[in-house]
């Protein structure tokens, strides 16, 4: 699939900071990619560049094979979705919809007619003559995405838009920006800290770190196979075990563990990055430890098992097999389902 937008070696510095070194990324049309990464990391900054809200030192932005970075902030075909919402406390729900379109000096007939069909998209039609005030946190979300949307931009970014809401209405609405995304046919560019809302909704996602991206992939492809150990251990949750390389062997803290193949050389530093879902408790296992907590989730809980290693190791449990806090865990795993990682 070709590039829709393309982002070629952009850079951005603040005085001693480098927000941003030489990120390249290819977004497809219709895509719901997300920028993610922990605070600092550069994603916002990209964002706002994108939008023209911040300038680039160097680098290419090209939209549909034109340059972007040229056109005006208010010229872009791109719409930027604020965490605040940033919505006309004296204004309805049609009104803030229909704002942008009426500083266009558009027909009021064809107002009227986008207003009435976003309102529809976003299930707030009923709610139209409402004011922000009236509304939860979730509605005022789709007012805000709705005025955003009815505009028709190629692209619609957000950032952090779901961060103000609580778990379960967030939960919710990223099934609605899924929803609305497809079908709008809007390329939707989503910044965000959290892994679990990235891997719910993205189609692609651009993991950064430190003002560059570390790596581009679909979240299957993330969470199975990380390019690196910073990867690993922010997507989902990880057993990290760090030591030196024997013969399909990797010898931490005086233990010795299985590896998957490798082309990494005998006695080279790597990382083993074991899942706890794919550790199974026995009569005998590869390590041996102190069940020393176990977290509930709902349909399984998450033991911590003290091995003798420089953290507890995890483990996914059915809720039937919990043993009681302070029993001997024998842990094994299938070393093909494991990673391993050159440790940088």
């Amino acid at each position: 699939m070709s590039s829709f937008l393309n982002i070629a070696g952009v850079s951005k510095r603040y005085g001693d900071v480098q927000a941003l070194n030489n990120v390249s990324i290819d977004i497809r049309e219709n895509e719901f990619f997300a920028l993610l990464g922990p605070s600092g990391c550069g994603k916002t900054t990209l964002l706002r560049a994108l939008a023209g809200l911040e300038s680039l030192d160097s680098g290419v932005v090209t939209l549909a094979n034109e340059d972007l970075l040229s056109v005006p902030a208010n010229k872009r075909p791109v719409n930027l979705m604020f965490q605040s919402y940033a919505l006309f406390p004296h204004l309805n729900v049609y009104d803030n919809v229909a704002y942008g379109l009426r500083r266009e000096k558009l027909d009021k007939g064809e107002i009227d007619q986008r207003v009435q069909d976003v309102l529809k998209t976003v299930g707030l039609i009923d709610q139209k003559d409402r004011r922000p005030s009236q509304l939860s946190g979730g509605q005022k979300q789709r007012v805000a995405l709705a005025r955003a949307i009815v505009k028709r931009p190629k692209i619609l970014l957000l950032d952090e838009p779901l961060s103000a809401l609580d778990k379960k209405v967030r939960s919710e609405m990223q099934l609605e920006l899924k929803r609305l995304q497809h079908e709008a046919g809007i390329t939707f560019i989503i910044v965000t800290h959290d892994q679990e809302e990235a891997m719910s909704i993205a189609d692609r996602i651009a993991l950064m770190d430190k003002g560059e991206v570390v790596q581009v992939a679909t979240p299957v492809e993330m969470y199975s196979a990380p390019k690196t150990k910073f990867v690993a251990d922010f997507i989902g949750t990880s057993n990290l075990f760090a030591g030196s390389l024997g013969t399909a062997t990797i010898t931490v803290k005086g233990k010795t563990l299985p590896t998957p193949a490798t082309q990494l050389a005998s006695g080279a530093k790597a990382v083993l990055v074991v899942r706890p879902e794919d550790i199974e408790l026995g009569s005998t296992g590869t390590i041996s430890g102190t069940l020393v907590s176990s977290n509930f989730y709902g349909g399984s809980s998450l033991l911590f098992v003290d091995c003798g290693f420089d953290q507890l190791i995890k483990v996914s449990c059915a809720l039937n097999e919990v043993p009681p806090v302070g029993s001997v865990c024998n842990l094994s795993w299938n070393s093909a389902d494991s990673i391993l990682l050159a440790d940088a």
